[in-house]
This record gives structure tokens, sequence and C-alpha cells, in this order.
């Protein structure tokens, strides 16, 4: 019987442990917008000319140029995330809600509202074990009704030309 119970707290103790690594972890970050922005955006990392890290209430803040390119000192994070995305305006924020590609179908007044959609995408250009690569996030801010034409073939190839400028990096 001590035995049983022993190896129970065992187990316990184990699946407690595992569960206390870095991917677990819950990362909560706020992104501010220009007003009216649309189109594709990324948060590229690890770049020391980049902007400095800002805290606020303890969740990283990301200011996200009109370009729609961020280079930030901030190093890239794994795990769960908490994201939160504003437009600021004269009169403050203006919370942007988070939109899904699978819903683009809908027919409704939901196609004109802006969101963000494909929110937690993160990639890296460059191969993966270079320390020049370049990690990031991207999301897109659309609607419904124009988010083909922001991630269109073109539209996506004048991103990455302006990203490209942006850092000097050739993929």
């Amino acid at each position: 019987m001590i035995k049983r119970k022993l190896t129970l707290l065992c187990v316990c103790i184990n699946c407690a442990l595992s569960n206390c690594d870095q991917r677990h972890v819950k990362h909560h970050s706020v992104y501010i917008l220009p007003e009216g922005y649309k189109g594709q955006a990324i948060v590229i990392f690890n770049q020391k000319n980049g902007e400095e890290p800002k805290y606020k209430n303890g969740k990283r803040v990301y200011h996200i140029p009109i370009s729609g390119v961020l280079l930030t000192q901030f190093e890239a994070q794994d795990g769960f995330i908490d994201h939160e995305y504003y437009y600021l305006s004269d009169t403050g924020l203006l919370k942007l809600e988070e939109m899904s590609i699978k819903d683009s179908k809908k027919f409704s007044e939901e196609k004109l509202k802006r969101g963000i959609f494909l929110d937690g995408t993160v990639g890296i250009y460059g191969d993966s074990n270079d320390s020049n690569s370049l990690k990031y996030e991207f999301f897109v801010v659309s609607n419904y009704l124009e988010l083909d034409s922001i991630l269109d073939k073109e539209s996506t190839q004048e991103f990455e030309e302006k990203i490209k400028t942006y850092t000097n990096f050739d993929w």
C-alpha cells in the first residue's frame, strides 16, 4: 500500500514538473497599430537596432509602424499566446478582434468589420541554425472582403520586398 502511494506521488510530481517548461508559459502581448491600418504586419525579433523593449502591466507592447514592419530588440518567445490588438486613435485605443479565415465566406455585416487574421503565425527567414536568421510573428489586419487582395501573390511579394529593405536580409 505504501509503495503504491509513493509510486502515485512520484507520477504526480513528474507530471507537474513536466508542465513547467517554457513551452507551456502563456505570453501576453499588446499590439498597437496606427488608426485605420490595413494589410500585412510583421514583428521581427532580436534586432539590435530595433525598437527597445516596452512593457505595460507585465505585457510586451509592440507599436507597429505604418509600414507594417516592426524591428524589435525583444527575443522571440515560444509557448501559448495571449495577444491583444488595438488601433491608436485621437480618443484612445480601439480594440480589434481576432477573426478566422475559415469564416470568410459568411454573408453578413461582419464582412466589412476589420479585425486580425492569422494571429500567432510565426516563422524564420533563413536557416534556423544560423544566428543571422530572422525570427518573426506575422498577422493581417483586414476585413473579409479585402482579405484575398491583401494576401494575394503581388501584395505578398511587395511586403516581402519591404521586409528585405528594412532588414537588409535577402533570402
